[in-house]
Order: C-alpha cells, then structure tokens, then sequence
C-alpha cells in the first residue's frame, strides 16, 4: 500500500492539505487537484495533517483512515480544563492496592500523541508492576546513594524499613528513549529531542492519570540511577541503548 492515497474524486481542489504539509509532500496537479510528490516517503513525518484538514476525507495516510477519526471539536468548558491541572500534586503517599493493567495501558496510549519534535514517536515505556523488583529497585538506589551526604536521611530511612525513596508506591513508570547525540548540534540525529520528548510524554501521562484517580510522583532518583547502575536499569527493563529521561511512581494516593 502506497504511504499517502488520494482520492481524485473527493478532491475539491481547496488545496488545504498543500497549505498544511510543513515539508512539501503535496503539490498540485494539472487539474489544481492535490497529488503526492514523488519521492516524497523520504521527508513525510507521518503526522496526519494532510489527513485531518481535508474536508471531504479526501486523503489517506498509510495506517490512519479518516472515516474513523474522531472529531476534534472538544466540548470541554475552561474551568473543568483549569481543574483538571490545577488540582493535580504530586503524591507521596499511595494505597497498596494495584492500578488495573488496562487503565494503566490506556493511559499510555493516550500519553503517545505527546509531541516529539518531528513526530519521531520514539518513547518507550516499562511499567513495574511487581513488588518484589520494585524492592529490590528500592534497595539498589539505597546503597547507591549511600556514600553521598545529602542522602543520608533517605538511607538511614530504608535501612530502619521505611521508604522514602519510592514511597510505597505499587508502580513505577519511567519512558525511555534513544541516548542523546554525542554531539548536540547533530540535528541530522533522530535523539536529540530524547529529554523533551519524554518529559513531554510524562506530563500528558501524569494528567490522563490523574483524572482517571491515579497519583503520581517524579522520581529524578530513577532517573539518575539508570544512568549510573546498569544492574538498575535491568531491573526496570530498560534495553541496552536507551537512556531513561524520565520516570514516575504511581499508585492510587
């Protein structure tokens, strides 16, 4: 199947999807009607624009059918969007009661329309579930965090059984991505929105989270740990390759 179908049929030749392609893909025919510009495939970053400003459902994208996109009108008054952020804190203290696999997997979903700078979608994410490893994850930051003075209350915390540095939660959620370029003005390197594009996808998943009951904390200590403890980032199932830019407990507060 082609990446990009246009129906010539449908074309009203309003020539809004050329207006909306921000890199060209789109031209104009003979006839004024859209056409795919050849070799093309190489610059299209699959966004859907195309797709979503034609009013006659006119273009297909590959995977993306605009017969069964949604609306986009959102019939949400200020107050409750308002609401919804400003109500939302971090949470230290959490249920031991587990959050359902499906709200959690739902939430991730819709956490993935996240901008990502070129729409490179490149976050991904490991939930820990069991507290068997979220101890032993409690355990490994405890005794890396051991030499350094500004720690101490956190260690002498968790050596006395009391968790301060994942704070009970029953989840822990950290997104992950390719490791930033060697060098930062490599624009050519498909990492170098990595931090954004996590911490990006972090704050759309800590308010789906919230509306659905669900408390979040950040964690700069996951964050920071991976980086440092390969045995740490096996155990919150990072791959080889990938650097964690952002991470979160979660749980019902």
């Amino acid at each position: 199947m082609a990446l990009i179908q246009i129906d010539r049929n449908r074309c009203n030749k309003d020539q809004l999807c050329v207006k909306a392609c921000s890199l060209g893909c789109i031209g104009i025919g003979e006839d004024k009607k859209a056409v795919w510009i050849e070799g093309s495939e190489k610059n299209c970053i699959r966004c859907g624009h195309c797709v979503a400003v034609c009013p006659q459902a006119a273009i297909r994208l590959h995977g993306m059918d605009p017969e069964k996109m949604p609306e986009a009108a959102v019939d949400i008054s200020e107050e409750q969007v308002e609401l919804l952020f400003t109500s939302r804190r971090s949470i230290r203290h959490f249920k031991k009661q587990p959050v359902d696999r499906e709200k959690l997997t739902r939430a991730i979903t819709v956490a993935s329309y996240a901008p990502t700078g070129a729409n490179r979608r490149g976050v991904d994410y490991s939930v820990v579930t069991s507290p068997q490893v979220i101890r032993q994850v409690g355990a490994c930051l405890a005794e890396w965090m051991r030499p350094f003075p500004r720690w101490k209350k956190h260690v002498a915390n968790h050596d006395n059984g009391i968790d301060t540095i994942l704070r009970g939660a029953p989840h822990l959620i950290v997104a992950y991505t390719d490791s930033m370029p060697a060098n930062f003005n490599d624009f050519e390197a498909p990492s170098y929105m990595s931090p954004q594009a996590c911490a990006g996808a972090c704050s759309y998943l800590e308010v789906v989270l919230h509306h659905a009951g669900i408390g979040t904390c950040w964690s700069g200590l996951i964050v920071r740990g991976t980086a440092a403890l390969p045995e740490l980032a096996r155990l919150l199932g990072i791959p080889d390759g990938k650097m964690t830019y952002a991470a979160f407990l979660a749980g019902y507060p």
